[in-house]
């Protein structure tokens, strides 16, 4: 490398390092300990030193969250990586997804898996699962910014994770990837090979983990739901519940717990208009759930559509505004489908009472009794 490309690789990457502390609020001590580094050696690089080790920048640009070009390395570079980089790099991803960072977090895991292509030329368990997981935080980065239409994208990641699983038969892996491709089925309203899908995941991974399972059960429980099976919806979920109070693997990476659990429960009975359950639900789902700007659009979307459900129109219809206006700004198009939702139900509660009210103008006005 060039010295004046050097010079400017390093002023960047100073620049880069000093805005991530300001932006968090972070001392050189903490960042230092995110990045696995001396204290000393960040105070080098925000002054303008750079790393001997230029594969380090790439790893600086995982586990930052940032993409490879903020720092001044070029995205088409290969470096390999190590088992723990990848696990830093798939965290980022997560990370990414709970920011409701949805471009940036497409083009950071579709680097990743290009470069975890690359560098995969055997059939090394480790890394295969490693593949298997960029593909599972993949395809729920795509889902949250794909509209239905766009849903396949999604199951492609989960088809490939589906792959990969059965060649290392790691029933976890399985279980994730059955259940998410089941989902994307049940969001395009195929609704019997949904449950097929979801009810495979259940029955053919009995090794899966606890964690696993519950997400599985909970997924099925809305799928039961949309098929007006009732019975199905409520054992599903109770069985969801009870799962999630002991399982805490981290293969969901927190989308799977308790207070999504609850948040389950809460936006079903909103929907079935039962409002004093829903919101109850919710608030309990408030307290058991991160305050990530994922989860509280989640909550806000799901609030929203009980109270307008439930007859008050003004608080949910401003919910509802607030969710729709923050699904635009970061490309969420799954959340904003669920807004439509709640668009709809007033559209046709609209039309509805335009023709009660027409009718009985039309009463008001015929005969009146004469004294």
């Amino acid at each position: 490398m060039a010295s004046e490309e050097k010079k400017l690789l390093a002023i960047r990457l100073g620049q880069e390092l000093q805005n991530y502390r300001a932006k968090h609020d972070m001392k050189q001590k903490e960042l230092a300990e995110k990045l696995h580094i001396e204290e000393r050696s960040l105070r080098r690089w925000e002054v303008g030193q750079i790393p001997q080790n230029i594969g380090e920048l790439k790893r600086i640009a995982d586990i930052l969250g940032i993409r490879y070009e903020q720092p001044g390395l070029s995205p088409s570079v290969y470096i390999p990586r190590t088992l723990d980089q990848i696990d830093e790099a798939i965290v980022s991803g997560w990370i990414y997804l709970q920011q409701l960072l949805y471009k940036e977090g497409r083009a950071f895991v579709e680097q990743l898996l290009r470069d975890l292509t690359f560098q995969i030329t055997t059939e090394d368990r480790q890394f295969l699962i490693r593949l298997a997981r960029v593909r599972h935080v993949a395809g729920h980065i795509t889902s949250e910014s794909s509209r239905t239409e766009n849903v396949p994208a999604a199951f492609y990641h989960y088809h490939e994770m589906e792959e990969i699983a059965r060649i290392l038969n790691d029933h976890t892996l399985l279980n994730i990837a059955l259940t998410y491709e089941g989902d994307m089925l049940r969001r395009q309203g195929k609704i019997r090979e949904a449950i097929e899908y979801l009810e495979a995941a259940r029955d053919t991974s009995p090794e899966g983990d606890g964690e696993a399972r519950g997400n599985t059960l909970q997924l099925l429980a809305r799928a039961f739901l949309v098929n007006k099976d009732m019975k199905g919806f409520e054992n599903a979920l109770a069985e969801a519940k009870e799962l999630a109070t002991t399982a805490s693997t981290g293969s969901t990476y927190g989308l799977y717990c308790l207070g999504a659990v609850y948040e389950e429960y809460g936006k079903s009975y909103g929907w079935l208009g039962q409002t004093e359950k829903a919101l109850a639900y919710l608030d309990l789902a408030e307290k058991e759930l991160l305050s990530t700007p994922h989860w509280n659009l989640v909550l806000k979307t799901a609030r929203a559509m009980a109270l307008v459900r439930g007859g008050d129109v003004t608080n949910g219809g401003n919910l509802a505004i607030e969710a729709a206006i923050l699904c635009h700004q970061t490309n969420n198009y799954r959340m904003l489908e669920r807004v439509y939702t709640i668009e709809n139900y007033l559209e046709q509660k609209t039309s509805e009472y335009g023709q009660i009210t027409t009718l009985l103008r039309s009463t008001l006005n015929g005969p009146v009794e004469q004294f």
